[in-house]
């Protein structure tokens, strides 16, 4: 299911948004206002260490931003 509103929403990776806003939250959660008036919001639905999250930038090299349950970074083995 998420797979399908995700293309819908990014229109088969055609539309893009502007992030103008950033807020953590207890946990790892994360809320993002993107341009329009959207929010995106990661609520994850445990405490163990493993990855939450991550955020990058497709087809690119550049480092990941990770979030686990042991913090920010690449989660524990």
């Amino acid at each position: 299911m998420f797979d399908e509103r995700a293309q819908s929403f990014f229109e088969n990776g055609v539309r893009e948004y502007l992030v103008e806003q950033v807020q953590a939250g207890e946990a790892g959660a994360l809320r993002m206002l993107l341009h329009g008036e959207l929010w995106f919001e990661i609520c994850p639905c445990d405490s163990e260490k493993g990855e939450h999250w991550r955020l990058f930038q497709p087809s690119t090299d550049h480092d990941h931003f990770v979030v686990s349950g042991a913090g920010i970074g690449e989660p524990p083995d």
